[in-house]
């Protein structure tokens, strides 16, 4: 398996993990608090899985490093694109390597 398979095989996970989590979490208010109206269910759920989204996105920030120099790609990518760049593309995605040690994300992962 290479790095950028790696990343691109945690991301997919990360996503289904987080999905999952707050379609939970809509259920389990639902049959919790049937009482609540349609508005009032939607409103508490778009909450929750706003604040779970936050919680899930802070645990696994640190997951996206480069194996070989620990550099955080988050960082990098803001130094280089700044803090209000649209491009809605991955770090494997953008690069070929990191920018930082020139590690090459088609290199197997340890």
């Amino acid at each position: 398996m290479t790095i950028r398979e790696h990343f691109q095989r945690f991301y997919k996970r990360v996503t289904y993990i987080t999905v999952i989590a707050v379609v939970l979490a809509v259920v389990l208010i639902d049959l919790r608090y049937p009482h609540l109206t349609g508005l009032q269910n939607l409103m508490v759920c778009s909450i929750l899985g706003i604040l779970l989204c936050v919680v899930l996105l802070l645990v696994f920030k640190k997951r996206f490093k480069c194996p070989r120099c620990g550099a955080d790609f988050q960082k990098l990518r803001r130094a280089q694109r700044g803090r209000s760049a649209m491009d809605a593309r991955m770090y494997w995605e953008l690069w070929d390597a990191c920018p930082n040690c020139g590690v090459n994300f088609d290199a197997p992962y340890r």
